[in-house]
């Protein structure tokens, strides 16, 4: 069972080699990238909102959508992002 494992491990270190993944930060930057080109690409919208009543929380009206301006980043806000999260 043990020579078959070990079999397996080697098999698994061959198909591998060559290919590395990347950096923590890489992976996120490439992240915060793409995210920050679908804002120029998906519009932004809302919902309205009203409090309801009964219970005094603030409830969404279903067919209230409308779409507005949003907040696209500048070419700072992507590094600023970050630090602000």
């Amino acid at each position: 069972m043990l020579k078959k494992q070990r079999n397996l491990t080697e098999k698994c270190k061959k198909s591998f080699i060559g290919w590395k993944l990347p950096h923590t930060y890489v992976i996120l930057t490439i992240i915060l990238l793409v995210v920050v080109g679908l804002t120029y690409i998906i519009p932004g919208g809302e919902y309205d909102r009203v409090i309801d009543p009964a219970n005094g929380k603030t409830i969404v009206l279903p067919d209230s959508f409308h779409f507005g301006e949003g907040n696209r980043p500048d070419f700072f806000d992507i590094f600023l992002s970050v630090s602000r999260g």
